[in-house]
């Protein structure tokens, strides 16, 4: 839902979302495969907007735009929030230093519970 000048937000999901845990075997080729698989595609994504951001703003001319790229460029100018749910703090723990390396803010984590997470 839109509300005329609210600011955007974003949903992250950490953990089994991500990794596709618990999906069954059709879903065992996606990257990334592991938790700290994650860690390292939010470090290729936001390096990568962060490149696409540099190449838009020196570039005379007009480059195609990729709207992946512009959501996380918002993110990284402070211009998109974003909620994220995990399911251990560790994952919690891991967002919180990817965001202060590569320079943004995460406004709200919600920490589920489930029994299997209990067990890592």
């Amino acid at each position: 839902m839109v509300f005329q000048g609210a600011p955007g937000f974003i949903k992250f999901a950490l953990g089994e979302n991500v990794k596709q845990a618990n999906w069954g075997e059709r879903f065992n080729f996606r990257y990334p495969q592991t938790r700290m698989g994650v860690e390292q595609f939010y470090y290729e994504m936001f390096n990568r907007a962060k490149e696409y951001a540099a190449k838009k703003k020196s570039s005379k001319d007009p480059i195609r735009k990729d709207l992946e790229l512009e959501t996380l460029c918002e993110i990284l100018e402070g211009k998109r929030f974003i909620t994220c749910h995990s399911y251990i703090q560790s994952e919690i723990n891991m967002l919180m230093h990817v965001a202060d390396s590569m320079g943004f803010k995460v406004n709200t984590f919600c920490l589920l519970y489930t029994s299997d997470a209990a067990d890592e």
